[in-house]
């Protein structure tokens, strides 16, 4: 309720100070009048210091008119940032510490504590994580996940690696009992044919 009530008290002076701009440009028309023409002279910018006086008043109107409908709050504080700043140096310009102690420094540090106000509602995140915090626990989330895998994939090879050991020794078990079997068998085909070779031999031929 209170982040509501600053946007809306934050976002109404801005559509103020926007709405003032367009309907009178000239002060700050005059002052940015030599930025202006050197932009204009390296950029498409139009060489129209008033329309482009208007246009950051426009800018203003529509990043109050969001902070103070809470509609992409966030969004329309940083279109105000964009703008704020070099109108309040334009607006109030302060040339020395004495014109800073008089009013113009004054009424540009009321400004600058606006502005102030509008960069902390750039970074509000209404208690939501961050794209920064989202992307570095993101990345630690996926490195942990990498390295559940990587266990998991040690402890299945281990398993399998135990797997193969048995059936190497079940398969050399099985093999020295078939090699028994079979001199076992080849034994017993022996005393067998030998067996019938003495009864096929008549007795006075032994």
């Amino acid at each position: 309720m209170l982040r509501h009530l600053a946007r809306l008290l934050l976002g109404a002076a801005y559509v103020q100070q926007g709405i003032d701009q367009l309907r009178h440009p000239e002060g700050a028309a005059d002052a940015a009048r030599p930025y202006v023409h050197r932009a204009a002279a390296a950029t498409p910018l139009p060489d129209d210091p008033a329309l482009v006086v208007r246009a950051g008043g426009a800018a203003l109107v529509a990043g109050g008119l969001g902070l103070a409908t809470n509609t992409a709050p966030r969004v329309a504080a940083a279109l105000i940032a964009l703008v704020a700043l070099p109108v309040a140096l334009l607006r109030h310009p302060v040339t020395g510490l004495a014109t800073l102690r008089g009013p113009e420094g004054t009424r540009l540090l009321s400004e600058l504590g606006l502005f102030g106000g509008v960069l902390l509602a750039v970074l509000d995140t209404e208690g939501r994580p961050g794209l920064a915090w989202r992307a570095r626990h993101g990345s630690e989330r996926a490195a942990a996940g990498a390295r559940r895998r990587a266990r998991s994939a040690r402890r299945t090879a281990r398993r399998e690696a135990r797997a193969a050991r048995w059936r190497l020794r079940a398969a050399r078990h099985e093999a020295r009992a078939a090699a028994r079997d079979a001199v076992s068998s080849a034994e017993g085909t022996v005393r067998d044919a030998a067996a019938r070779v003495a009864a096929a031999v008549p007795a006075g031929a032994r």
